[in-house]
């Protein structure tokens, strides 16, 4: 009698259920944790292009290895100051250790330190995606407290600025969700019947999304969601 071969049905993978509550709350004390070193570390030379984090084609800060990176608003200018300093911490959750990005200045400066150990904080997963990424910013610029790491207008008109400059700003119909959206800061208005009210729309992950409403059909528009502390040269 011949043997007939039982073939088991595939097994659904397991959905993905994000990043753990454990380091969900491991990234909202990223800011202070990273502060703490900041304190008692002196800086040598900035880091070669090579040996720097960089953004890819989507946004996405990665560590010179490939490793996906959390990006942490450390400082911002104060309201006013146009030639002001951004500061970040960049954490590599995998490895526990971080790297301080600094950008503007009238020159344009972007420079980076590091890496550095962070005392105190240490991630349970052994592999993050882009979702749990984009969790775990957003967890670490709101903070345990709800402290909102929210751009000035200042910040986010200088970065609108350049990015007009460069023709970076491609505006559609598409609105972020309302739950993205931290909070919203009017920015400016044309000065002309038919012009446009700019607004940014700060989302959980630390980008903005510029809404321009008005004109002469009286529609609304945004734009791709821009890092506005790092600025296009």
């Amino acid at each position: 009698m011949p043997i007939q071969q039982v073939r088991s049905a595939p097994v659904a993978a397991k959905p993905h259920a994000g990043p753990s509550a454990a380091d969900l709350k491991t990234a909202t004390q990223l800011k202070g944790n990273i502060l703490e070193v900041l304190k008692r570390v002196r800086f040598g030379q900035p880091l070669s292009a090579a040996d720097a984090p960089k953004t890819n084609a989507k946004g996405e800060w990665r560590a010179p290895n490939g490793d996906r990176l959390i990006r942490v608003a450390l400082s911002t200018p104060p309201p006013g100051m146009m030639d002001g300093m951004t500061t970040v911490g960049l954490v590599n959750p995998k490895t526990n250790q971080f790297y301080q990005g600094t950008f503007g200045g009238i020159a344009g400066l972007r420079q980076f330190h590091g890496p550095l150990a962070l005392p105190g904080t240490n991630f349970k997963a052994k592999t993050f995606n882009a979702k749990d990424i984009e969790a775990l910013t957003a967890a670490a610029n709101v903070g345990a407290q709800g402290n909102h790491a929210i751009p000035s207008k200042t910040t986010i008109l200088n970065a609108l600025g350049t990015y007009e400059f460069h023709k970076l700003i491609k505006y559609s119909t598409k609105a972020p969700a309302a739950s993205d959206v931290l909070k919203k800061v009017p920015l400016k208005k044309d000065n002309h019947p038919d012009g446009y009210a700019y607004t940014g729309l700060v989302l959980k992950s630390g980008k903005v999304v510029i809404q321009r409403s008005g004109g002469i059909a009286g529609l609304s528009q945004y734009s791709q969601p821009i890092d506005v502390t790092r600025l296009p040269k």
